[in-house]
């Protein structure tokens, strides 16, 4: 009896441990979406000659690319854990941990 409580115990502690992981995981996976989102975005930009914008509603972001691709202003967006910054000009995007 005591090492079926034991073990559930065990079980308990690691499921716990594990939320903050699979959180983090999402909240990457989110980061990663709107980097890839943003990318289609910018060729579309460059593709039509003409200025492309970019919103999401969900973490207040907006980027809008001028018809060379380049970013009319940089800022940087918290999504989750992660902050990700738009460079000026180019629109690089990276994500800073």
């Amino acid at each position: 009896m005591i090492e079926c409580l034991f073990v559930l115990t065990v079980i308990s502690v690691l499921y716990l441990l594990a939320i903050p992981v699979a959180d983090n995981i999402r909240n990457r996976k989110d980061v990663n979406t709107i980097m890839d989102e943003m990318a289609l975005r910018q060729i579309e930009a460059i593709m039509e000659c003409d200025y492309s914008d970019y919103d999401n509603d969900e973490y207040d972001i907006h980027v809008t690319y001028n018809r060379k691709g380049n970013v009319l202003q940089a800022d940087s967006y918290q999504v989750g854990s992660h902050n990700m910054i738009v460079s000026l000009g180019t629109g690089r995007t990276y994500v800073k941990d």
